[in-house]
């Protein structure tokens, strides 16, 4: 009888195993889509080899995909971001011994877990650093803030907004994607997203001026209830 249940248990067991195996074995690898111009998804795989990191990457449109990009540290289940990148096909890693069909060469990838706790502590430090509601308005600006508390009023208007770089996101949709910060506004109006042609990077202080808009959707993910769009920039 013991016997039996034991013969039973194992061929739950390999059944079990076998079905798993079958999962993983149902994911289709896609060729990236060198059309787009961004790439959102998360890590499905990972490693890192010969100065290079290779990522195994599923969409948010379900697709998986390679792309490879200088070493960067990423782990399985990160949530990241890719600008425009070229295509190569019947690639060789000679350091990985593995040939693929298709790779997605990009510079870089933003995890964006990362960049988004990053940019919160950044917040908290950047207490007083505006100024006074006087001040700002004095000189002719707005604060992080008060673009959020009077989208009513300013949208479709030219704003001017003086703050940190806390993100900055290069050619995506032919256009620099900034995310400031002024240490004004709480959790979900503290944060001012920002596309420019201009050129910046996280950690500068800048001075933006453009049209500011409200509840802008740019598909993949990319959907904001307040932007500055087009800005010009000045880093001072």
């Amino acid at each position: 009888m013991k016997q039996s249940k034991r013969i039973l248990v194992l061929i739950i067991t390999l059944l079990v195993s076998f079905a798993v195996f079958q999962c993983k074995e149902k994911i289709v690898i896609s060729e990236p889509d060198e059309q787009a111009a961004f790439y959102k998804g998360t890590v499905a795989e990972t490693m890192n080899s010969g100065g290079y990191t290779y990522i195994l990457m599923k969409g948010d449109d379900g697709k998986y995909f390679w792309m490879a990009c200088l070493e960067v540290s990423v782990k399985k289940g990160d949530k990241i971001t890719a600008a425009k990148g070229y295509v190569m096909r019947n690639f060789t890693s000679k350091t990985l011994k593995k040939t693929f069909p298709s790779i997605l060469f990009i510079d870089t990838v933003t995890p964006d877990d990362v960049t988004d706790k990053n940019a919160n502590a950044e917040n908290q430090k950047l207490k007083n650093f505006a100024g006074s509601e006087e001040e700002i308005k004095s000189k002719g600006r707005q604060s992080v803030n008060d673009c959020y508390k009077d989208i009513a009023i300013l949208n479709g208007k030219t704003v001017v907004v003086r703050g940190k770089v806390v993100k900055f996101l290069p050619d995506i949709m032919n256009k620099n994607w900034i995310h400031l910060q002024d240490g004004t506004g709480k959790d979900g109006s503290n944060d001012l997203a920002v596309t420019t042609k201009g050129k910046s990077k996280v950690g500068d202080i800048v001075v933006i001026t453009g049209k500011l808009a409200k509840d802008k959707d740019f598909g993949s993910g990319y959907k904001y209830s307040v932007i500055v769009e087009d800005a010009s920039i000045v880093v001072e």
